[in-house]
């Protein structure tokens, strides 16, 4: 009989290790998963943040171009008039 209460004891034991084994882990996933999820809102955040600045890079290079096309087209147009004046080239 003594030994028989002393086993019902044990498992009685192991049952409550479990359950707080099993509590704990809970907790853990509960806090790993809130975590995800303020990391995932951050790697949005950044991946936003990215997409902004590859258009301004964008823009940015379109002005750049048109600003270059201007700058060449006037030189150009310059370089013409002083072989004009000088009576070079055709």
């Amino acid at each position: 009989m003594k030994q028989h209460l002393l086993g019902i004891l044990n498992i009685a034991a192991l049952v409550i290790v479990l359950v707080v084994c099993c509590v704990n882990m809970n907790a853990r996933i509960v806090t790993l998963e809130e975590r995800t999820k303020e990391l995932q809102l951050k790697v949005e955040e950044h991946e936003r943040s990215i997409e902004k600045s590859n258009e301004r890079d964008k823009m940015q290079d379109t002005i750049i171009n048109k600003l270059n096309a201007e700058y060449n087209s006037k030189v150009a147009q310059e370089l013409q008039e002083v072989a004009v004046r000088n009576g070079v080239g055709g």
